[in-house]
């Protein structure tokens, strides 16, 4: 059995019965244990200024009165993310039905247009609601649901130990902790019809979903980017895939076709406009042909032979069509990790 698909299935029978707070760390747990440890002192500095970040935020008493749309959560700055939720959240308000934004951080140039429209909170600005005592009693929480997930794990992963991971576990549940939080406290008070994302993956955003769900608002999650196993088992009520490809990919996951719908992809919306616009244009003639590779090799420690695959591919193809420009766009998150392992002639 693929080793990752191991990995997701335990962390998931894992935490399956721990609540919102336990299910919102599988993505976390996920990527932390499919790479090396980090140094002691890294790991500890970015343990120490995320949590600082949430429990020393400057207390910040704002009214917040209900909203009458649908709930835009935008929760992470990547332009997957971005670019496929914005043309939705301009068509809803376009119709009326857009009625607040929720973002994990600044996202003031990305979403200029709505600022005035529509509320526009983000989760840090929303902790400052949160008292003293609010603070110490999730402290507590934390360190509980620390023992309760740190134990599952140890029953049901054979050999699972925390060495060198702990404070990366801990930041990451100070988060799933606080979002809960700021998630139950921002439904109750928008009232939204609905909370729609790119994800459901990450501590914000799954726990939107699922403090959602407890309240009977419906979830939808637009698909953001390319689907594997983690996709499976997810909380939103409904995933809006790009095609019927996609849908099949994730029935194959497990997940129910009745979940399923197939929208197309936002993200393309102004390319299919740009390319109306060209072919009405007259036909020069054209030059060297250009080829553009998409990289992300963010996944080169989970599948090696893959990407060692893709090395060999790319070094030949490129030898073979001198009459191609070969291009390059990394990954928003990537760095020039592509020509470090890829070596290719491009």
């Amino acid at each position: 059995m693929n080793p990752n698909h191991s990995l997701w299935q335990n962390l998931v029978a894992a935490t399956a019965d721990l609540g919102p707070e336990a299910t919102a760390m599988r993505i976390p747990l996920f990527v932390e244990y499919r790479q090396p440890p980090r140094s002691l002192s890294k790991s500890i500095g970015a343990t120490v200024k995320t949590c600082a970040q949430f429990l020393a935020c400057p207390r910040k008493v704002t009214e917040h009165s209900a909203i009458n749309g649908a709930l835009f959560c935008f929760p992470h700055r990547t332009s997957s993310n971005v670019n496929n939720l914005l043309p939705v959240a301009r068509e809803a308000l376009r119709r009326g039905l857009l009625g607040g934004i929720l973002t994990a951080e600044d996202l003031s140039v990305e979403l200029h247009e709505f600022v005035g429209a529509v509320p526009i909170v983000s989760a840090v600005d929303f902790l400052g609601q949160l008292g003293v005592r609010d603070r110490v009693r999730y402290v507590a929480h934390v360190m509980d649901k620390y023992v309760q997930i740190t134990a599952a794990l140890s029953r049901q992963i054979q050999g699972f130990q925390l060495a060198r991971r702990r404070a990366s576990v801990v930041r990451d549940l100070v988060g799933s902790v606080l979002y809960g939080s700021v998630c139950e406290r921002l439904l109750d008070s928008w009232l939204p019809t609905c909370v729609i994302s790119t994800s459901d993956f990450w501590p914000l955003e799954h726990q939107l979903c699922c403090q959602a769900s407890r309240r009977q608002i419906p979830s939808l999650v637009i698909q953001h980017g390319a689907i594997d196993d983690i996709w499976w088992p997810f909380v939103a009520d409904l995933y809006c895939l790009w095609g019927g490809v996609h849908a099949d990919q994730m029935c194959h996951l497990g997940a129910p076709p009745d979940r399923l719908k197939v929208f197309g992809m936002p993200a393309t919306d102004g390319l299919f406009r740009r390319v109306r616009i060209a072919q009405a244009r007259p036909v020069r003639d054209r030059a060297q042909p250009v080829c553009l590779i998409l990289s992300q090799t963010q996944g080169t420690v989970a599948e090696p032979e893959v990407f060692r695959r893709n090395r060999e591919f790319l070094s030949e193809a490129t030898k073979l069509t001198p009459f191609i420009t070969w291009k390059v766009k990394l990954h928003p998150v990537e760095n020039d990790s592509f020509y470090q392992i890829g070596r290719a002639h491009v």
